[in-house]
């Protein structure tokens, strides 16, 4: 039960967010385009973009038209040869999908997922965030997947020809976003890495959150899925946490 909790949590984080105006403005980069992004944690199986809903069922991509969001309205599925974990709206154009066998980028413009390259990476369960020019990507082979445990940074400024610039090895890494020039990853706590030179993740700290699973940015916070709930909490430079509230 605690599982569907924290999903709905996060659910009503990108509903919520999802909502705003299109003049509003959010912390993640990946909604700076403007319009309007739902934001989900980076193991979010679903992604809202615009008057659409994508949502991931193992090798099945779905499309929703949620204008009307009390009606619904199944558009597509589709089939991908690779089975999808996480999906991340970086904005009104572009889908990120992780899944067993890598990361794929898909143009969703139209309202529907065209397939524009894949990132391919031995057999592990891989988390992403994404910016204008870079994703990161986690690998975690602790959680029933084979292969490593490490974070992948690659460049995605060409959408159809991903480069992998390096990848960096890691214990339990699990979900991540971005902030600014911070890029924060849930490893045994929350890594904090300045990604002033996005191809460099620079190691600052390690944030000492017991059991974090995912983590999102949003105005300024940070709401942070643990084992036994979500955490609401500010993060400052000098990585002293102030936690707001916590749900369940």
């Amino acid at each position: 039960m605690k599982i569907y909790r924290m999903i709905s949590a996060f659910a009503i984080v990108a509903l919520f967010s999802g909502c705003e105006s299109d003049g509003a403005s959010f912390d993640s980069p990946a909604a700076s385009g403007g319009g309007t992004v739902g934001q989900t944690g980076s193991l979010a199986r679903f992604a809202i973009t615009q008057d659409r809903l994508f949502m991931a069922d193992d090798q099945r991509l779905m499309t929703y038209d949620i204008a009307d969001v009390e009606a619904p309205l199944y558009v597509s599925s589709q089939y991908e040869n690779f089975v999808i974990q996480t999906l991340f709206a970086r904005d009104n154009n572009t889908l990120f999908a992780g899944g067993d066998r890598g990361m794929a980028i898909y143009n969703v413009s139209d309202g529907q997922p065209n397939l524009l390259d894949m990132y391919i990476h031995i057999q592990s369960c891989d988390p992403v965030v994404a910016d204008s020019t870079h994703a990161y990507v986690t690998l975690n082979s602790n959680n029933g997947c084979n292969g490593v445990s490490q974070l992948d940074v690659l460049n995605v400024s060409d959408l159809s020809n991903i480069q992998e610039i390096r990848s960096i090895s890691l214990d339990n890494p699990k979900g991540l976003c971005i902030l600014g020039d911070r890029l924060y990853v849930c490893n045994n706590g929350v890594m904090v890495y300045d990604i002033t030179d996005r191809d460099n993740p620079q190691f600052l700290r390690t944030v000492p959150i017991t059991d974090a699973v995912d983590i999102i940015a949003y105005r300024g916070s940070f709401f942070i899925t643990t084992l036994t709930g979500v955490k609401i909490v500010d993060i400052d430079e000098n990585g002293v946490v102030t936690e707001r509230s916590s749900l369940w």
